[in-house]
């Protein structure tokens, strides 16, 4: 329960208390008032009827004595009259009904009036000539009572009504800094920061909001300086400081997602000398001019599904979801002109010093083996001298085994070390057929697998 509603309910039961306390007191009061009224009245009705029944009372004449009693008490106020004669014991009793209408019975069984009694002796000088019992009727008080109470709780529901309206009203005002605390807290809470507080006019509150408006400052502050501090992490994480391309670890989360889903399309794998040679004759700053010079061009191909990153110095890779194969022979082409121009060559004469692998994904590769493709690819196209492009589809039967360059470097190592290095050698002969001399060819023979030496010589 919110403190509105905590405070508001606390006040409407306490005021209804006071209330009810108030109604009790009102209604206990007009009770004892309407049973004094009755009392009275009695008295004085008693008193008069002596003086008035004497004289008929003194002559005997019991006629008109019984028509005063009918005039005087035919007013419904009175329950019983009975006038008893002392000298003869001759009684004169006169009943009224008491039947109460648009009264409910639980109110009269709840509340009880008594009915007043009083006797009186009627004398004439010395001479006692009846005695006179009235019994008083509750049915004018009940009927007065009635109507007071349902006037009172009417009054004192309408009241009731009012200063619950009015105390809402008064509290949602004084409360409305509270509400806007919250509402505040609320946004802060997922990182939404609003605008500094209104300041109220009421002392605890002002001190209140204060406080917070200082509070969500700091903490905006401090989220923003966060938020910055964030990004300037994730970008050392994810992109090469030189390039400005994705670097090498965002690469491998992007071909990890992409491989988990059924993929289709391909990857390019770009090798450029040019920036190799760069970096090894002239240092890292010409071979950083190279590498942005080559980046501008590579960021127009750059769109919502391709991504391209920068895997080390010379070496960059473009992925291409959904795109055919045709698509990434004219990408690669694209690329490889884009390399075309770090060469400082104005004939155009001089051999591209780059190359340029593709392969087109399938849905049993993993990162390991698909980068390895790439290499294999990358080395198949350098023997491609006018274009160095090649493309490697892993569905082929003579795909070139997925052996990536440490793979290849361990396999020379071991053949070296264990003397798996064989020759085969090839007569060259004249037009006469005589043999010139013999061509040597080497190879690799592991197992039962033989590896010539173009696989891996580049």
């Amino acid at each position: 329960m919110t403190l509105y509603r905590q405070l508001l309910l606390w006040m409407l039961v306490i005021l209804f208390l006071l209330t009810s306390a108030v109604f009790a007191i009102q209604f206990k009061t007009t009770k004892n008032y309407l049973i004094e009224q009755q009392s009275t009245e009695l008295n004085n009705i008693v008193s008069s009827i002596g003086f008035a029944l004497s004289p008929y009372l003194k002559e005997k004449d019991f006629i008109s004595a019984e028509s005063v009693i009918n005039a005087t008490f035919d007013s419904g106020y009175y329950s019983q009259v009975k006038l008893t004669l002392l000298d003869s014991n001759k009684e004169i009793i006169r009943q009224y009904p008491q039947q109460i209408d648009n009264i409910p019975d639980w109110f009269q069984s709840l509340i009880h009036i008594e009915a007043i009694t009083q006797t009186t002796t009627l004398t004439s000088g010395w001479l006692q000539l009846a005695n006179l019992t009235v019994i008083s009727s509750p049915i004018s008080a009940y009927i007065q009572l009635w109507k007071a109470t349902i006037q009172l709780a009417l009054g004192f529901i309408t009241s009731l009504l009012l200063t619950a309206i009015v105390l809402s009203l008064v509290l949602n005002k004084v409360l409305r800094p509270l509400k806007q605390i919250q509402k505040s807290a609320q946004e802060i809470a997922h990182n939404h920061f609003t605008d500094p507080l209104p300041i109220p006019h009421t002392r605890e509150l002002l001190d209140l909001v204060i406080a917070f408006n200082s509070m969500n400052t700091q903490l905006q502050q401090h989220f923003k300086q966060q938020a910055q501090e964030a990004d300037t992490l994730r970008i050392r994480a994810y992109q090469d400081p030189v390039s400005g391309l994705a670097n090498r670890s965002y690469l491998m989360t992007n071909l990890k997602s992409w491989l988990s889903h059924k993929p289709t399309g391909g990857i390019i794998l770009l090798k450029s000398d040019a920036i190799e040679d760069s970096y090894q004759q002239s240092g890292y700053e010409k071979g950083d001019q190279l590498v942005q010079k080559l980046t501008d061009h590579l960021k127009e191909l750059s769109t919502d599904n391709v991504t391209i990153a920068r895997l080390n110095q010379a070496e960059f890779m473009l992925i291409a979801p959904n795109a055919s194969k045709n698509d990434l022979m004219d990408t690669a082409r694209s690329m490889l002109y884009m390399t075309s121009e770090l060469n400082s060559d104005p004939l155009g004469i001089a051999p591209l010093q780059a190359a340029v692998g593709i392969v087109m994904c399938s849905d049993t590769l993993t990162i390991t083996t698909l980068l390895a493709h790439a290499d294999n690819a990358v080395n198949k196209a350098r023997h491609e001298i006018n274009d160095p492009i090649a493309l490697l589809e892993i569905n082929e039967k003579k795909t070139i085994p997925a052996m990536g360059k440490q793979q290849w470097k361990a396999l020379v190592n071991e053949a070296i070390a264990n003397n798996l290095i064989h020759f085969t050698f090839k007569k060259a002969i004249n037009a006469h057929n005589d043999v010139i001399h013999k061509e040597m060819f080497a190879y690799i023979k592991k197992g039962q697998q033989q590896f010539k030496a173009g696989q891996f010589l580049s």
